[in-house]
């Protein structure tokens, strides 16, 4: 097994003489990979709760020390195939190098250090920023920042360390992360946002003046959208006394 093979080329103290490699991979992709406990390890592997613990921790660490070989930052010197072979995306994107963004990956604090964590999505998090090239190949992360830091903090944190990018190529990124040299941002001009409001409002009264109170292009269940039209098309519902 490839992964095994790998692990074991990490020169660690092995965690267990009776435990193989074949078996301690196995135990941290059930963990991981189905979010179980360590009580359901123990029951699924047959091992006590204290060597579940040792295997997951050994196996996390030997992976980490695996990372530098895996995370392989693209070529400056040739141009993505995927670009290359793409009239729509070339030579406009020949110097995209691929694309970033962020993700907020829950976390685990302590009540007294929450606060730090709390992000803007409403839960305890850790904001960790994800680079990729056009594989779908993670070419990098940078991971530990608390849930309250802003994108912004979190690329420029990762510029000043060891994420390089040569001059005169870019990554693609969404508005949070603003324009700059090596960054594309997507968005709109000021005037179009303003003209976008109005777009969406107008194709709102446009959808309701010819579908009725029911449409079901934009409702998620078909059946649901049938209960509006079979209520909803005979008489228009009665106003509502109350404060809205």
């Amino acid at each position: 097994m490839f992964i095994c093979g790998e692990l074991l080329s990490v020169q660690m103290e092995p965690v267990s003489k009776l435990l193989q490699i074949e078996e301690q991979l196995p135990i941290f992709l059930y963990i991981v990979g189905h979010n179980n406990s360590n009580r359901q390890a123990q029951d699924r592997f047959q091992h006590s709760g204290q060597t579940i613990s040792k295997v997951f921790r050994h196996v996390l660490k030997r992976q980490v020390q695996l990372a530098p070989k895996f995370f392989i930052q693209t070529s400056h010197k040739t141009i993505p195939h995927q670009t290359l072979s793409n009239p729509k995306f070339s030579p406009f994107f020949d110097k995209c190098l691929g694309a970033l963004d962020g993700v907020h990956i829950p976390a685990s604090v302590l009540a007294h250090k929450t606060a730090p964590y709390r992000s803007r999505k409403g839960f305890l998090s850790q904001n960790v920023l994800g680079v990729c090239d056009f594989g779908m190949q993670f070419m990098y992360m940078r991971v530990g920042w608390k849930g309250t830091a802003h994108q912004h903090w979190v690329v420029h944190d990762a510029w000043s360390k060891d994420f390089k990018i040569r001059q005169g190529f870019f990554y693609l990124a969404d508005a949070g992360y603003g324009l700059s040299r090596n960054v594309l941002a997507s968005g709109y001009q000021l005037e179009q946002q303003y003209d976008l409001v109005l777009a969406c409002a107008c194709l709102h009264n446009i959808n309701v003046g010819k579908n009725g109170y029911y449409d079901i292009i934009f409702d998620e269940s078909l059946a649901m959208a049938e209960q509006y039209k079979a209520i909803y098309t005979k008489d228009p519902p009665p106003p509502r006394a109350g404060v809205f």
